[in-house]
């Protein structure tokens, strides 16, 4: 290894090597225990440590330094209020304190992806993760296992480098638009092929939700398209190619077929149809109107549901199948930390779309498909997992967020990088 490089590495671009490997770690690769993405978040909070310390003047007059923290604030003050009559108040200040290390890292992350080259370099490494993960599940898909061994599901669910979890078409939908941004700088048709791939890849894995996220990045992509006589071709092929892999996949297509046995409008129909999420929404609502200003506790869920759930016919009552969490993220956020949690959700919301409405053209257009991303996930219909569950999803949306206030500020490349140049 050549040392004297590492030495002149400058804290741009480890930030930046830092935030794609948030992407790169997700996958286990068959591994017991992959490396989580908590760890090169972790390492961006003490870079963002060490900036306040040496550059607190520079760093805190940024606007999107300050709009970092004022969103981390609506998040954090409910979170707070949450821990004292908290179901599980070791859970929750673990929360607080997580919340307090991601906010650094966040300052890391707008501070070092400032430039415009620098999110093109992180754009086109994150289409080549993904790249990969499309390949990798391809294999997986033809021949039963994947580059690293990894088998199908017993229901012919394909997982990818993902062993044991259902996370690749969540993440595929997530990051999907940063990886079109970067394909369409080569040509419109180059992105329609990946975003196909892309989608039939995410579709395979048989989770609902992501037919709803994949709907949202087409009609992104759609908008963005240059020619409209190729638009409408686009859109009915990867509709179509969506609609053969529901049909390659038996748990898939069991699901869907649900909506075709809907016979009236009651409760219990839409909880069939829904795979038992209206039971689980319907005891979160018990946990808010119970305690509407703290709620049960950030990230209490699990261990509050048996005192509010109240159908004698739940299956999650008692344990018997276990419910981690709340499957949606403003009915999470509402039942665990109250009507302060949720509104401070809803206010950051409204300001990110104030924020970027207020940009210029040319910055909206860097930060499109940050705020993509970000809408895939919180669009209020999607079961999403919530933002306070595992340590997999955050780092990804702090990282899109960041991302996004980064790119709305504006700047030149920095010198002090080098990685390539805007269009290399």
């Amino acid at each position: 290894m050549n040392w004297q490089i590492v030495k002149n590495l400058t804290h741009v671009q480890i930030g930046a090597f830092l935030a794609l490997l948030i992407v790169a770690v997700m996958p286990n690769f068959g591994l017991k225990h992959g490396v989580s993405p908590a760890l090169p978040a972790a390492l961006l909070a003490l870079l963002g440590g060490w900036l306040v310390w040496k550059q607190r003047t520079a760093v805190f007059a940024a606007p999107s330094t300050r709009r970092l923290t004022i969103v981390f604030a609506l998040l954090l003050v409910p979170v707070l209020m949450s821990i004292p009559a908290s179901y599980d108040m070791r859970y929750s200040f673990n929360v607080a304190m997580a919340l307090v290390a991601y906010y650094f890292a966040g300052l890391a992350l707008v501070r070092v992806l400032r430039g415009d080259a620098e999110r093109v370099w992180l754009a086109k490494w994150i289409l080549f993760v993904l790249s990969f993960w499309i390949v990798d599940s391809l294999v997986q898909y033809i021949f039963g296992a994947d580059l690293f061994g990894i088998s199908r599901t017993a229901d012919l669910r394909v997982l990818g480098p993902f062993k044991d979890s259902l996370r690749q078409p969540t993440l595929i939908a997530l990051l999907l638009p940063v990886a079109l941004w970067a394909m369409m700088r080569k040509g419109a048709f180059p992105a329609f092929l990946f975003f196909t791939a892309a989608g039939f890849i995410a579709t395979l894995g048989s989770v609902r939700m992501v037919l709803v996220m994949l709907a949202i990045v087409a009609v992104g992509f759609y908008l963005k398209l240059p020619r409209w006589r190729f638009k409408i071709p686009a859109v009915l092929l990867a509709g179509a190619i969506v609609l053969v892999a529901i049909g390659l996949t038996p748990a898939m297509k069991e699901r869907m077929n649900r909506f075709s046995e809907i016979r009236d409008i009651k409760f219990e129909t839409l909880d069939y149809v829904l795979s038992t999420r209206a039971t689980i929404w319907e005891t979160a609502s018990h946990m808010l109107l119970a305690r509407p200003l703290t709620g049960v506790g950030a990230g209490a869920f699990a261990k509050a549901y048996d005192d509010h759930a109240t159908r004698p016919n739940d299956i999650y009552r008692g344990g018997g199948v276990k419910v981690y969490h709340a499957h949606q993220v403003y009915f999470a956020m509402a039942a665990e930390t109250g009507w302060p949690g949720l509104i401070g959700l809803l206010v950051a919301i409204g300001l990110c779309v104030k924020w970027y409405r207020a940009a210029s053209p040319e910055r909206r257009d860097q930060a499109w498909p940050y705020a993509l991303g970000l809408i895939v996930y919180f669009f209020p219909l999607n079961t999403q997992p919530p933002l306070y569950h595992g340590n997999w999803l955050f780092p990804v949306i702090l990282l899109l967020f960041a991302t996004l206030l980064a790119a709305l500020d504006g700047e030149p490349s920095t010198k002090d990088t080098n990685v390539p140049e805007r269009g290399g």
